[in-house]
C-alpha cells in the first residue's frame, strides 16, 4: 500500500531526527494527508512502522487536506468535493481528468518531543 511507504519514510526520518537531537521520545505527531490516502490505512501503517521505536507511544493526529482545486476550464472546487479515480481527479464542469499532485500526500505538520 502507498500509505505504508509514506508512513515508513516519515517514521525513519523522525527516528533519525530524535537520535541526532538526543530526544528520548516523541509525544505527539500531526500529519495532513491528501485525497489519495485513507485515514484507516495511515493509522494502521503508523502502528506497524512505529513498533519498538521511540515513536511507539506518540499520539497520532491526522487531518485531511482540503484545498481548492482548479481546472484549466476555470472551475474551482474543494478537494473534498472532487471525484477521484486512482491518482486522477475529474472536473465536474468539463469532465477532464487531471493528475493529482502526490507531493502533498502526507505532510508532517508538527512533531512534539519529550524533554
Amino acid at each position: 500500500m502507498h500509505e505504508y511507504a509514506l508512513v515508513q519514510a516519515h517514521v525513519d526520518a523522525l527516528n533519525e531526527r530524535l537520535a541526532q537531537e538526543g530526544s528520548p521520545a516523541l509525544l505527539r505527531v500531526h500529519f495532513r494527508y491528501g485525497p489519495t490516502l485513507m485515514e484507516a490505512a495511515l493509522r494502521q501503517a503508523w502502528e506497524v512502522a512505529t513498533q519498538g521505536t521511540a515513536l511507539a507511544e506518540a499520539q497520532l493526529a491526522l487531518e485531511p487536506a482540503i484545498a481548492p482545486t482548479r481546472c484549466d476550464c476555470g472551475q474551482v472546487m474543494r478537494s473534498e468535493d472532487v471525484d477521484f479515480a486512482a491518482h486522477l481527479w475529474l472536473c465536474p464542469a468539463c469532465e477532464r481528468l487531471h493528475p493529482i499532485d502526490e507531493a502533498r500526500d502526507l505532510q508532517l505538520i508538527e512533531a512534539e518531543v519529550d524533554g
